[in-house]
């Protein structure tokens, strides 16, 4: 079985790439491409191969783009970072995928289903359908509750905007209806979203509301300690002007977070 691996991550890559090898010798990766360009360059210049595995998220776009610019009849095997959400429409569409990090199980198990679905076709001595496994469906599906997280906000300072990579970013705090970003170097700027919105546009495995007051990035927290009435009280890698303290209702969710993130 001939098998094209769209990945951006050369480490995931390789990482699947011997457990692909690992699993049947006979099996031949024909090529690992890392872009939306370089994948349509070769499939445009190569026969179609009998499996794809394909990264989401790649550097240029959503991988999605490849097929819907050229058309492919075989199957793929998504790897996603993405949510129950985007789960649910792989699973609806009967399209295979792997969670990302890769478990080698779940890859033995996609492996067999994608096996299974091409020794039934050859049983019957029909070619595979277009849209077999109803492409189309899971694009429409995935990209209507895909919702990027932001890697970067615009600070506007004296005069002055400029982009502050989310990674530097500490905390956000709100003081009189007005939003406050602190960064890892002990700056802070206001910034013109609430908390509640940026919630929403951030990655909830990196940061946490911690209470109605504070929004904490988990990179920025340096220890926690049981407080007053089995609460928490959070220590961060920069000073802020009030003690950032999670309810006893919270805590609980709040280490949860912090374990399982």
């Amino acid at each position: 079985m001939k098998i094209l691996i769209i990945e951006d991550e050369v480490n995931a890559a390789i990482d699947l790439q011997n457990m692909i090898m690992k699993q049947d010798p006979a099996f031949q990766i024909v090529a690992v491409k890392d872009s939306i360009d370089s994948s349509l360059e070769w499939l445009e210049q190569h026969e179609e191969p009998d499996l794809i595995f394909s990264d989401i998220q790649l550097a240029d776009g959503l991988s999605f783009e490849v097929f819907q610019r050229h058309p492919i009849t075989c199957p793929i095997i998504f790897t996603t970072a993405y949510d129950e959400y985007a789960i649910q429409a792989f699973e609806l569409n009967s399209i295979a995928y792997l969670l990302k990090p890769t478990d080698e199980k779940k890859l033995v198990m996609s492996l067999q289903k994608i096996e299974t679905f091409r020794a039934n076709l050859a049983r019957t001595n029909t070619p595979a359908p277009v849209g077999a496994l109803n492409l189309e469906g899971l694009i429409r599906s995935v990209q209507a509750s895909y919702k990027p997280y932001r890697t970067s906000l615009l600070i506007s300072h004296k005069s002055k905007i400029f982009p502050l990579p989310v990674s530097d970013i500490s905390c956000f705090m709100i003081k009189h209806g007005v939003t406050f970003v602190y960064t890892s170097a002990g700056k802070n700027y206001v910034v013109p979203q609430t908390l509640e919105d940026l919630e929403q546009c951030l990655d909830p495995a990196e940061f946490y509301r911690a209470n109605r007051q504070y929004l904490v990035a988990f990179r920025a927290i340096k220890e926690i300690e049981q407080y007053l009435g089995r609460r928490v009280l959070i220590h961060i890698e920069v000073k802020v002007e009030e003690k950032i303290i999670v309810s006893k209702p919270r805590s609980s969710d709040f280490l949860s977070w912090m374990e399982n993130r």
